[in-house]
């Protein structure tokens, strides 16, 4: 309401990995400057504030503004990136070069996903639970198709 010309592109994953994931990820830091970090704490906070942003969210866009959204699934940018990409582009109504889609693809090689070392996390680790994130983001799962 504030920046009325502002488009979002809102990336959509699944809460039950993305929030242990942001746990894992921001537990990893405080773990470097805190005496005793607590994972269940950490889990507790952050599915506390993504739910809280995703309910301000959903209910801002049932205000009329849901065409200032292009909605993108996160399985959509590890199938289909270019293709994403592309869709984001048309969105904000930018164009682009044969070189920036050259350039795209040669990033995705560069950082694909199997040259990384995996990230690994679980629920329980953070004092979650499936039953947890459905109760807590079950209208946000329905509403946009996410799998569970």
């Amino acid at each position: 309401e504030t920046f009325p010309d502002v488009t979002v592109v809102q990336t959509h994953r699944d809460p039950v990995q993305s929030i242990p994931s942001i746990c894992s990820m921001t537990h990893y830091v405080w773990q470097l400057g805190a005496d005793r970090p607590d994972a269940v704490e950490d889990g507790s906070q952050w599915s506390r504030i993504f739910s809280d942003g995703i309910q301000a969210c959903m209910a801002f866009r049932e205000r009329g503004h849901d065409e200032r959204f292009l909605d993108i699934q996160f399985l959509d940018t590890v199938k289909d990136l270019i293709g994403v990409v592309n869709r984001i582009y048309d969105f904000v109504g930018k164009s682009r070069t044969p070189l920036d889609e050259d350039q795209m693809r040669q990033w995705k090689e560069e950082t694909a996903r199997e040259k990384r070392q995996p990230h690994a996390y679980t629920l329980e680790k953070f004092g979650l639970s499936e039953s947890g994130i459905e109760r807590d983001f079950g209208d946000y799962r329905e509403r946009y198709g996410i799998a569970r």
